[in-house]
């Protein structure tokens, strides 16, 4: 199980970098 809270934090990750992507776009959009 370790696997996969190690690819539940990168998803996290992830995630937050799209939010930061999204209000990125949204002020330059």
């Amino acid at each position: 199980m370790e696997q996969l809270s190690k690819l539940y934090n990168v998803s996290r990750g992830l995630g937050k970098f799209g939010t930061v992507l999204d209000s990125l776009s949204r002020q330059f959009g």
